[in-house]
């Protein structure tokens, strides 16, 4: 209700004329109080709307941002799980490797002696047959880091082959002869320590580099 309207029916009740306008005066009042209700729950109304789509919206920033966390949590153990995976295959394919490679390493010293027996008959043997070529490519592929321990063997093992070949040929001679006064064998020791201790230095060289992985 305003002055101006204040003041009308101030001066209506003094000149008692309001008396004479009372029905007039009762509408206006009427009007006047239900456009203040309406104003105050409009106001309130549109107060709890705003205050409905802040908190809707903060809600929906909330729930993208969780969306995103899970997404990103998610793509982060999926990655630890694969590289866990890899790291898992890894281990496994070194320690099958390296069981087989020492297994090629024993197969070697039987091999030498086998050959070293043939030799001393006069019987043929096939250097191909030697284990030392399964040793090179495991090493290779798998235990880069014990080159060095490798190349020790190739060149004990190369000269216990190169001898054996010689003894072969004074033995396969010898027999036909029926005489084996030439064939000498005390060389056999001074060859036999060098790759004997070069298979162990590989073996520790490879389980000192590569047991733990």
């Amino acid at each position: 209700m305003n002055k101006q309207l204040i003041s009308e029916i101030a001066n209506e009740i003094v000149n008692q004329t309001i008396y004479e306008n009372y029905k007039f005066y009762l509408i206006l009042l009427s009007l006047v109080i239900i456009t203040s209700a309406v104003s105050f729950f409009a106001g309130s109304y549109l107060k709890r709307r705003g205050e409905n789509y802040a908190t809707k919206q903060d809600f929906e920033d909330i729930l993208s941002q969780v969306k995103k966390t899970t997404t990103a949590t998610e793509e982060i153990r999926t990655k630890i799980v694969a590289e866990h995976s890899q790291e898992e295959d890894k281990r496994k394919t070194t320690r099958d490797k390296l069981e087989k490679i020492f297994h090629a390493t024993y197969n070697l010293e039987l091999w030498l002696e086998q050959t070293r027996s043939q030799s001393l008959d006069g019987a043929v043997f096939h250097i191909n047959s030697s284990p030392l070529a399964e040793i090179e490519l495991l090493q290779c592929l798998y235990f880069p880091e014990c080159s060095e321990e490798l190349n020790a063997l190739d060149r004990a093992t190369h000269s216990m082959i190169e001898w054996l070949l010689e003894i072969n040929q004074l033995a396969f001679d010898a027999k036909n002869k029926g005489d084996y006064s030439g064939v000498n064998t005390a060389k056999f020791p001074d060859l036999h320590k060098p790759v004997r201790s070069a298979i162990l230095d590989f073996r520790a060289g490879l389980i000192a580099k590569y047991a733990n992985n």
